[in-house]
């Protein structure tokens, strides 16, 4: 259930009775912070990325998603959202062993604005495991992808250990 604004459903006189509306929009809203909307998904097996180009990381299993915000069969790579907000997403990517070039991952809103995220140079001294987080500001039926590239010189794998948003706030 969104948030409602109680004072659109009627505001009572000092004194009057609240009618069972006015109630009932408390209760929702009370219930709905109490679980805001949020999932987490993840692809235990990964994918493998071609040479120097982005690619929407899919993922096909799914920890939590109380909001239906993701499905595991169709457009797997995205989170979107039946609640406007503000949203954190969170996502993490282990990429194969190389340290050659680099390692990115960042987010893509409604398959065409990149947004930022997170670039290392490869290297064989620190883990493959590079993670990125962003607040974004969505309405109702927008959605992000978490991306991944690489540029090693040939294809190189790469899992989504966690893809994850969570409800801050309304916009």
């Amino acid at each position: 259930m969104p948030y409602v604004d109680v004072q659109t459903i009627h505001n009572p006189a000092t004194g009057a009775v609240a009618p069972a509306a006015w109630g009932d929009g408390l209760r929702d809203n009370q219930e709905f912070f109490i679980d805001p909307p949020a999932c987490s998904v993840f692809d235990g097996i990964g994918q493998t990325l071609s040479n120097s180009t982005a690619a929407a990381l899919a993922c096909g299993s799914e920890t939590f998603d109380n909001d239906a915000m993701h499905s595991t069969v169709s457009n797997s790579s995205r989170i979107t959202v039946q609640t406007a907000g503000r949203y954190l997403f969170i996502v993490t990517a282990e990429f194969g062993t190389n340290a050659t070039g680099i390692r990115q991952v960042f987010f893509r809103t409604n398959g065409t604005t990149t947004l930022q995220g997170s670039r290392f140079n490869a290297s064989n001294t620190f883990g493959s495991i590079f993670q990125a987080v962003q607040m974004i500001p969505l309405a109702v039926g927008e959605y992000v992808e978490a991306m991944g590239f690489q540029n090693s010189g040939g294809n190189l794998s790469c899992i989504p250990r966690e893809f994850a948003a969570a409800f801050l706030t309304r916009a």
